[in-house]
């Protein structure tokens, strides 16, 4: 199972979320961008803080069994 551009499509579809920045190399297009926000407390305006894209970070999200998980373990490392 995988977060995939079809699974995120049926997200959307039902008001469950918004859109999403999908790869379009990979047959099921598994990974998307997020934008990494940023909320200025130095605005002009206390009440609201200007909000700005700092930055974009690739994501893919994938779902494994315990057992899947255990015969390839990564990211011990980092």
């Amino acid at each position: 199972m995988c977060f995939d551009k079809e699974f995120h499509k049926n997200l959307v579809a039902n008001n469950e979320m918004g859109p999403l920045e999908f790869e379009n190399d990979e047959k099921r297009c598994r990974r998307f961008w997020l934008d990494m926000k940023f909320k200025n407390s130095m605005s002009k305006n206390k009440k609201e803080k200007e909000e700005s894209t700092r930055g974009r970070i690739k994501v893919q999200i994938d779902v494994l069994t315990a057992e899947q998980a255990d015969a390839n373990p990564v990211g011990k490392a980092r």
